[in-house]
């Protein structure tokens, strides 16, 4: 299981708070309405730049896979999101803003 918990209130933190807000290394937790901030965003740049270098590859170089291309980049995206955010919200990748 992930170690995503608010450093204020110790209450879980879900994913996807982090993708709703309007920057993703700022948000809010959803239990005690403080600020978080990530330290790092190395993981979450490092799995996109791989990740649109692959889809771009595919489509490319697969024509059967450019009619399926925008679903199913979205569906391995929001797969590999849910994967990696679990990494990102770690305890020592959040610090409150005061």
């Amino acid at each position: 299981m992930s170690d995503a918990i608010c450093p204020k209130c110790h209450e879980k933190i879900e994913p996807f708070a982090m993708s709703l807000a309007f920057f993703p290394f700022y948000f809010k937790c959803n239990h005690c309405g403080v600020r978080l901030k990530l330290k790092s965003l190395t993981l979450l740049s490092s799995v996109l730049t791989t990740y649109l270098l692959v889809v771009v590859m595919m489509i490319w170089l697969l024509p059967a896979f450019r009619g399926y291309a925008v679903l199913t980049s979205v569906f391995v995206w929001l797969v590999l999101y849910n994967f990696i955010a679990h990494k990102m919200l770690s305890k020592n990748n959040l610090v409150v803003v005061e």
